[in-house]
């Protein structure tokens, strides 16, 4: 036997050298300087570039705010490099700096769990930056009467969550009448659950009511690829740059209000509306649901609606509502023809294409 070769128990004979084509991988080298290395790395979670995740254990109180070391989990003010979560924790409320005309929160991002709030507590008119705002179930609140804060940075939407412009007594959502707090949104908002608004009011808007002046709720960065919708409690949305309101459904309750200062073009998404209307602009929507009257298909003028609808317009609009028709039968049938010839029958005890 040639020591090339072994003979197995079954008599098949195996090469003792490797097939062609294979290389011996060889043993990596570890020093000192890679042991190191590797040791940081694990006790970075196995990632060197990701930073700290830090969570609120104890809740702001004036005049403390997201500088306020005592309340975060590693004792430190928020600082760049960090993800820092409010609502996931013993703490609940993180306040913006009093007072300041602008104020930016140094993390990376800050995310608000169910029950967590970020109380605006700016000057009026205040700025406020926050590279990354993620919205998991909590609540961006208004917390100055009077005030108008704008709110710069990416805001996401991940799970059904509240902007408040209430005076949120008890922290509770909508809660407290106010009407002079509003909430400016620049930055761009994603995400494809939905956002709610209340000012804390529970009587219907009174037709002579001037959004000009009222508290509101107002996103203008143009084409927001924000898919949620919105859900107007109370207050007022009112959107202003073309595609600013996203593209998803809009329900307006009793005690909200909604404007619009452009046309807005849904026709795969419904309006609800049981608030006020300052409509002025041309708008489409696929559905369109008015005090729990179903619109036609068609276009209607504001004056129309306002006669029809008294307490849900404000008079004087110069707009239209557009309900977009129902594809019409024939026209869904053409979408079968194609489909035509991937039929398949039999001929002469064969399948055949026609």
């Amino acid at each position: 036997m040639q020591q090339s070769q072994v003979s197995t128990a079954v008599g098949v004979r195996r090469s003792s050298r490797p097939f062609i084509g294979t290389r011996r991988r060889r043993a990596p080298v570890l020093t000192a300087a890679t042991g190191a290395a590797a040791l940081l790395l694990l006790a970075a979670g196995g990632n060197s570039a990701r930073g700290a995740l830090v969570t609120l254990v104890g809740d702001n109180v004036s005049p403390e705010s997201w500088l306020t070391g005592s309340d975060w989990s590693d004792g430190q003010p928020a600082s760049a490099g960090n993800d820092y979560f409010v609502g996931s924790g013993v703490g609940k409320l993180v306040r913006s700096p009093d007072a300041a005309a602008t104020a930016t929160f140094p993390g990376d991002s800050l995310q608000l769990d169910p029950t967590g709030i970020l109380r605006l507590k700016t000057a009026s008119p205040g700025a406020v930056t926050i590279s990354s705002l993620k919205l998991n179930g909590g609540s961006l609140h208004q917390g100055n009467g009077g005030a108008t804060t704008t709110v710069s940075g990416t805001v996401s939407v991940l799970a059904a969550s509240n902007l408040d412009i209430s005076q949120m007594s008890g922290n509770v959502f909508n809660t407290g009448g106010a009407t002079d707090r509003t909430i400016i949104l620049t930055g761009t908002i994603t995400g494809g659950a939905p956002l709610s608004i209340g000012n804390g009011n529970t009587a219907a808007l009174a037709t002579s009511t001037n959004f000009a002046t009222f508290g509101r709720v107002e996103p203008t960065n143009p084409a927001n690829p924000f898919s949620g919708g919105w859900n107007v409690v109370s207050g007022l949305l009112h959107g202003t740059a073309p595609g600013s309101l996203g593209t998803g459904n809009i329900t307006v309750g009793t005690a909200g209000g909604l404007d619009t200062d452009y046309p807005v073009a849904l026709p795969t998404s419904s309006l609800t509306l049981n608030g006020l209307m300052q409509l002025d602009q041309t708008d489409t929507f696929k559905n369109v649901t008015i005090n729990g009257t179903a619109l036609a298909p068609g276009t209607y003028t504001a004056s129309q609606l306002a006669t029809q609808f008294p307490n849900n317009f404000i008079p004087g609009g110069t707009g239209t509502l557009t309900v977009t028709p129902v594809p019409e039968p024939a026209c869904l049938s053409l979408l079968a023809v194609p489909a035509a010839g991937l039929l398949l029958r039999r001929r002469g005890g064969r399948r055949r294409t026609v």
